[in-house]
C-alpha cells in the first residue's frame, strides 16, 4: 500500500510539477527546493522564555526579550517555527494569498513536532479574526487555514467565537507604536469560553494583534493561552 501511495505521488508530481514557493522553480519536494529549504531559519535556543523570539546573541533562551521585559504581554507563552526573513517571507506570503493548505499542512506537523508540550491540555484551538469584509474579499482567513490544520493533526475542536469587530488598519503598513492602538477594542468573544486556549496566527512581529486578542480572552475568563504562528521576526 505504502509503495502505490508513493507511486501515485509521484505520478501526479511528473504530471503536475511543483514549484519551490520561494525561487518558483520546479522541485522534486512538495514545498521548497533543498536549496532554499538550507536558507530557511528554523527557530531553536537561544529564544525568548515568553514571546520565543530568536536571539541573536548566545543567551539563556530562560531570558526575556527586551520586548517581554518592557511590556505586558497577555498570553503564558507564544512559539514560532521559522524567523520571519526573506526566504520565509515567501513561505506567509503563499499562506496570506493562496491559503496553500498542502504548505500549511507540513509547516504545522512541524511546529507539532518542535513544540509538542504547547499542545497539552489545551481544550480548543482559536485563529485570530480577519474581519467579515476582508475574509470576503479574499475568500480566507490564513489563520483559520492553520488551525483546522493543527485540528487535524491534534484533534483539539477549533472555534472561532474570537470575532474582529473592527475593520483595522493593516498591521504592516503602519509603525510599531501605532499597532498597539490600531488593534485596540478590535476584538470580541461570543459565549462560553474554553479554560485552556490555543491562539493561532501566520507571523508573529510586535505581538500587538496577539496581545489584543489575548486580552479579549482574558477578559472573558479564560485562564492558559497558548500562542503559535508560523513566523516571528528576531527578538530585541
Amino acid at each position: 500500500m505504502f509503495n502505490i501511495l508513493n507511486s501515485t505521488r509521484s505520478f501526479i508530481n511528473w504530471v503536475f510539477p511543483v514549484a519551490c514557493v520561494c525561487c518558483n522553480k520546479v522541485s522534486d519536494c512538495s514545498v521548497l527546493c533543498a536549496k532554499c529549504f538550507n536558507k530557511i531559519t528554523f527557530i531553536d535556543t537561544p529564544y525568548c522564555g515568553k514571546c520565543g523570539k530568536s536571539f541573536t546573541t548566545d543567551i539563556s533562551h530562560k531570558t526575556l526579550c527586551t520586548e517581554c521585559f518592557n511590556e505586558t504581554r497577555r498570553f503564558d507563552i507564544a512559539r514560532s517555527l521559522f524567523v520571519y526573513n526573506l526566504y520565509a517571507r515567501q513561505i506567509i506570503v503563499r499562506t496570506k494569498q493562496t491559503g496553500d493548505r498542502n504548505l500549511i499542512q507540513k509547516c504545522c506537523y512541524l511546529l507539532l513536532i518542535r513544540y509538542a508540550t504547547l499542545f497539552k491540555n489545551i481544550n480548543a484551538i482559536v485563529p485570530v479574526p480577519s474581519h467579515w469584509t476582508r475574509t470576503l474579499v479574499r475568500g480566507f482567513n490564513p489563520a483559520d487555514v492553520i488551525a483546522w490544520e493543527l485540528s487535524l493533526l491534534t484533534s483539539i475542536p477549533v472555534i472561532r467565537k474570537l470575532k474582529r469587530i473592527s475593520r483595522t488598519k493593516y498591521q504592516h503598513k503602519i509603525s510599531k507604536a501605532e499597532r498597539a492602538e490600531n488593534v485596540k477594542g478590535a476584538f470580541m468573544w461570543y459565549g462560553e469560553i474554553p479554560s485552556n486556549i490555543l491562539l493561532v496566527d501566520d507571523v508573529f512581529t510586535t505581538g500587538a494583534t496577539l496581545n489584543e486578542c489575548s486580552k479579549t480572552l482574558r477578559d472573558a475568563g479564560t485562564e492558559k493561552i497558548h500562542c503559535v504562528t508560523l513566523a516571528s521576526t528576531d527578538a530585541r
